[in-house]
């Protein structure tokens, strides 16, 4: 099966998600939402769009051998150590605002551990195989015992 036509999207869709959405307000971080000509609309940042644009980068990574997917990848690893992740109460904030403070305006309370544990294992651990899912890939680089 030819899946190029798979890559060459999956780039085009990174590079516009990064032009459009990181730190086009002046501050770090993904907008949460742009308008249909690429304007911010919501500039608040959540934690699934961080998690998700790491995991993005990461998967890019193993796909290409890019290593600007690298520098992606560790540029907002270190933003969301440096924003999302709550030292004192543990976790990650789910929100923050357009200054990248903590903020509950959309939701709160802490944010779910699927985005954040996914980004991370995919950061993590290059050399696992790019499947349909991570836990796919993952039980597939588990070692079989019996």
């Amino acid at each position: 099966m030819n899946t190029d036509w798979m890559r060459s999207a999956a780039v085009t869709l990174f590079d516009r998600a990064v032009g459009e959405g990181w730190s086009v307000d002046g501050n770090e971080g993904f907008l949460y939402t742009v308008g249909w000509e690429g304007e911010p609309v919501v500039r608040r940042r959540l934690h699934w769009v961080a998690a998700e644009a790491i995991s993005a980068a990461a998967i890019l990574l193993t796909v290409t051998g890019e290593p600007r997917y690298a520098e992606w990848r560790d540029r907002w690893i270190s933003f969301v150590q440096n924003y999302f992740v709550d030292l004192e109460r543990g976790s990650w904030h789910h929100e923050l605002d357009p200054e990248n403070q903590p903020s509950p305006l959309i939701k709160q309370g802490k944010a779910d551990i699927y985005h954040s544990s996914q980004a991370m294992l995919l950061a993590g651990f290059p050399d696992l195989p790019v499947r349909a899912s991570l836990a796919s890939a993952v039980a597939e680089q588990r070692p079989r015992h019996g």
